[in-house]
């Protein structure tokens, strides 16, 4: 049977170029099933995908407009001077 601790728990956690190691003591109750649940910490807010959605439409407006402009630019400058004067009338 395992004694109850407290023990020191280690962990290393490797991901690409970051690593992270964190260490604390752990106990374990008398009696299974006794202890309440811990909470577990989120990483990311919920507030920050209302707002990084947000921007991603922003750029893609953005990116959409500026794409807009130059098609229209293009255009008027392939129209341009391409009137026969022997068309336009004059009063």
């Amino acid at each position: 049977m395992l004694p109850r601790g407290p023990w020191l728990a280690r962990i290393v956690v490797t991901s690409g170029l970051d690593k992270r190691a964190e260490q604390g003591k752990v106990s374990f109750p008398k009696r299974t099933g006794t202890a309440d649940p811990v909470p577990v910490e989120r990483g990311i807010p919920w507030w920050v995908w209302p707002i990084a959605v947000g921007l991603l439409v922003l750029l893609l407006f953005v990116i959409l407009l500026k794409r807009w402009r130059e098609r229209a630019e293009r255009e008027d400058a392939l129209t341009v001077g391409t009137e026969d004067p022997a068309l336009v009338l004059s009063p």
